[in-house]
């Protein structure tokens, strides 16, 4: 096997596991000969045979005998009478002298050697081992870079600590997942104070190429001239350029190419040319002389200026801005706008910072605060709202103004009662009806949020641009809440013919009226089309800075929660809450939490339930989405305990005014969690009226308002077609259960024939379903196993709770053994921890005579 790929990938540590692996396969059961390790090293090339010393050593092959021939003939009689097989690893095999490479190459044919070889991209093997290659003898594996979570896992070895999501990302980009490179960007990064403490994690302010990483690489570039070097240089500059206008002879790049140094990517109708690794820029930069840089730099600023892309002239005025070159305030204000556009909130914030610099306005100003709101400098961007709403002037910068900080208060402060106060101070000043609009359209979020009931008043005339584009975004979303699912799918259609021209304003609105979309499908039953939708989103989050990851994880961990994978929910809940710590433009982070309890408390994780159940800030429970999600956790964690008619009328009463208001959808939601409980009475009538208003295709409304009406009015066959219609809509747990109450009726009703087929649809469907408890409600202890576990916990023995309760030894026994494999532990040791995790731990003292 020869390991290919560029240094620093890994190949060398690789080859070592993989040769050892090999050498206990040939002797399993044995210590077996561990692999011979040859290490090719140029310094020594000049020594003919210096490079197989170890290998000779370990076939006690006298490297004095004299004569290559000699030698070679030794070699391969001490390889023919060993009794087991051997195995080689030689690094480096370019750097291997000629006699060596003959030498292994002969080895290398004999049937009973097994090796793994590395050599380094770009770098030619030597002839007598490239035709192992040629004749098949050898299978060339290029080892790939990591994946995105392997390189977060290396920086978080090395530091200790977890990045933060952003900083995670920049560094995978830069070190374009080398292992080696990522270890040493964070130690130069390190050592030039880069690195500080943030509240998501350790922050990267920008990974620093440090000495190493340059010796490493510069050796591909030194030897470049002319119009080489001139392309590789303009490249470092301002890459990825087009190659019209890159370079006059088309051949250089070729060249290039060639010799592994730039790549080409098309895109349309044009070619554009980068350099093969992202750190080749930082190499190139510093072995080039600093006036020589400038010089480029500004080059490829024009290079860029004459393709005429949007994005194009903010990389260009980037480029100026970093070697001084004197740019015009707007120019930097429309940058700064297409960098906040593109989700690149530290470059917004500079350009923001240049432009005030420059003598730019109140638009300067705005920009700087929203990227310090998104960077997470949440006190700086308070006091730089505050003071740009007092400044406003005309209409559009009020709206815009009021419009950024309500957005700042909801959903990164998590005070929508005090977004909707700011939208409405500044509907109160604001005249032109298209911003009117746009005010609206805020009031109606937040005003969700806060726990009113709102819609825009305003029907979107005179509302144009990005005042119409933000009322199609508060009327997807009021769609889907009331069950209005064709006009939410008719908003997003609309909208997001916008988005895209609006970026700047609005730089989430097509992930927004994605998720809506999202919605849409999940309400109608469509689950298919609405996890697909979902991993789309995920797929292309990376082109996003990962911004949209929490969302979408949160959004599908609630689709987990009601398909009976209350794991799979507590998962995607909780890299939801991680990601929405870090960027949150949704305000879903409250929702993911309870999401969170709700799962871990079908799963009998009472502690963590109510754990986090602590961390939902007071003032986000006003939301009604929020709280529906709330109630489920607590009636889930009452039911848990064995409280389970405590359950229901909680979670009933918030079920029964969200289905009477604007949450039809998720109400109809937290109806089935009540029925599921025993509570089906307490939300029928408002899951009737709430069915006569929702769309015919809201299939989970009706799905849901079906089966609380078939529980209530006797219907026993109206209960089999009401648990069908769930499993219709993706709603497996509540469909199981239906049809597990329909065979009992059906049972003692003397119906066996019918009995037996609901019991056999509840057998399919099961294994659907992850854990029972999820689905059936049951505590997970009974009164008796709750009493005498907590007592067991507190050090009695099995004689004296049998003497308490006046029962046998072997009945506490019994009941004991039941209690370990209800909480799936081995024994009394794991007792306490097991109940306490689950919320059930009593206050019982030791038993009576013992201190």
């Amino acid at each position: 096997m020869l390991l290919t790929g560029p240094a620093g990938i890994g190949k060398s540590r690789l080859a070592e596991h993989v040769a050892g692996h090999l050498a206990r396969r040939i002797a399993p059961g044995t210590a077996g000969s561990p692999p011979v390790m040859v290490r090719a090293d140029p310094g020594s090339a000049a020594i003919p045979f210096a490079a197989l010393v170890p290998l000779l050593v370990a076939l006690d092959v006298d490297p004095a005998q004299g004569e290559a021939v000699a030698l070679l003939a030794g070699l391969r009689r001490a390889v023919a009478e060993r009794s087991t097989p051997l195995v080689i690893v030689v690094d480096d095999v370019p750097a291997l002298d000629a006699a060596s490479a003959v030498a292994l190459a002969t080895v290398l044919r004999e049937p009973a050697v097994r090796a793994v070889l590395t050599a380094r991209d770009g770098q030619a093997l030597p002839d007598a081992l490239g035709a192992l290659v040629r004749d098949q003898l050898a299978w060339v594996r290029p080892v790939p870079p990591l994946d995105r979570t392997a390189s977060d896992a290396v920086a978080e070895v090395v530091l200790g600590r977890t990045l933060d999501p952003g900083s995670a990302l920049v560094l995978h980009e830069t070190a374009g997942g080398n292992p080696l490179f990522v270890g040493e960007l964070l130690a130069a990064s390190h050592a030039a104070g880069r690195l500080e403490d943030g509240p998501h994690g350790i922050r990267l302010v920008g990974p620093v190429v440090g000495d190493v990483l340059v010796d490493l690489l510069a050796e591909r570039f030194r030897s470049l001239r002319g119009p080489r070097r001139e392309v590789v240089e303009l490249l470092a500059a301002g890459q990825p350029l087009p190659l019209v206008g890159l370079v006059g002879d088309p051949t250089v790049v070729d060249d290039l190419e060639e010799d592994g140094l730039v790549r080409t990517d098309v895109v349309g109708d044009e070619t554009l040319v980068r350099l093969s690794h992202p750190l080749h820029a930082d190499v190139v930069r510093a072995l080039a002389p600093p006036a020589r840089w400038r010089r480029r730099v500004s080059e490829a600023a024009e290079v860029l200026l004459a393709r005429g892309h949007v994005e194009d002239r903010l990389r260009a005025t980037d480029l100026r801005l970093g070697i001084g070159t004197e740019i015009d305030s707007g120019e930097l204000v429309e940058a700064a706008r297409r960098a906040a556009g593109l989700l690149d909130h530290d470059l917004a914030l500079r350009m923001a910072d240049a432009a005030l610099t420059a003598g730019a306005g109140l638009e300067a100003d705005l920009l700087r605060a929203g990227a310090m709101s998104d960077l997470g400098r949440l006190a700086e961007a308070d006091e730089a709202f505050a003071d740009l709403v007092g400044r406003a002037g005309p209409d559009e910068d009020r709206a815009r103004a009021a419009s950024r900080w309500a957005k700042h208060l909801a959903v990164r402060r998590q005070r929508p009662d005090l977004a909707v106060g700011v939208a409405t101070d500044a509907l109160a000043t604001v005249a032109d009806p298209g911003w009117r609009a746009y005010i609206e359209a805020d009031l109606a979020k937040w005003g969700l949020m806060a726990g009113e009931v709102r819609t825009p008043v305003s029907d979107g005339d005179g509302a144009e641009g990005a005042a119409r584009l933000n009322l199609l975004l508060a009327d997807a979303l009021l769609g889907v809440m009331a069950g209005r699912l064709s006009a939410a799918e008719t908003a997003v259609a609309e909208g997001l013919v916008l988005a895209a021209d609006h970026r700047d304003e609005l730089p989430h609105a097509a992930e927004l009226l994605a998720l809506s979309h999202y919605l849409v499908f999940a309400f109608r039953g469509d689950a298919a089309s609405a996890r697909s939708l979902a991993e789309v989103g995920l797929a292309r989050a990376d082109a996003l800075r990962d911004e949209p990851i929490g969302m979408w994880e949160a959004a599908l961990a609630l689709l987990e929660l009601h398909r009976g994978r209350p794991t799979a929910a507590l998962g995607r809940a909780d890299r939801a809450l991680e990601h929405l710590a870090w960027r949150d433009y949704t305000g879903l982070g409250p929702l993911a939490r309870a999401v969170a309890a709700t799962a871990a408390a079908q799963l009998g994780r009472l502690a963590e339930a109510e754990a986090h159940l602590a961390a939902i800030e007071p003032a986000t429970r006003a939301d009604l989405t929020v709280a529906l999600q709330v109630g489920s956790a607590e009636a889930w964690s009452l039911a848990a305990q064995g409280h389970r008619r405590d359950a229901t009328g909680p979670l009933a009463a918030v079920a029964v005014t969200a289905l009477a208001s604007t949450h039809v959808c998720l109400g109809a939601l937290a109806a089935l969690d009540t029925i599921r409980l025993g509570g089906a009475a307490l939300v029928a009538d408002a899951l009737s009226a709430a069915a006569a208003i929702a769309d015919a295709d809201a299939g989970v409304v009706h799905a849901v308002a079906a089966a609380a009406a078939a529980l209530t009015d006797g219907d026993d066959h109206a209960v089999v077609a009401a648990g069908e219609g769930l499993v219709a809509v993706g709603l497996v747990p509540g469909g199981v259960e239906l049809l597990g109450e329909a065979a009992r009726r059906h049972r003692r009703a003397g119906r066996s024939a019918l009995a037996r087929r609901a019991e056999q649809r509840v057998t399919a469907l099961a294994p659907s379903l992850e854990v029972a408890s999820a689905s059936t409600a049951r505590p997970v202890l009974n009164g008796v196993e709750l009493e005498v576990a907590r007592l067991a916990a507190a050090r009695w023995r099995s004689r004296e709770i049998a003497e308490r309760r006046g029962v046998s030894v072997r009945t506490v026994d019994n009941q004991l053994s039941r209690v370990y494999r209800k909480l799936g532990i081995a024994g009394r040791a794991e007792l306490g921890d097991a109940l306490a995790d689950r919320g059930l731990l009593g206050a019982d003292g030791p038993p009576p005579g013992t201190e």
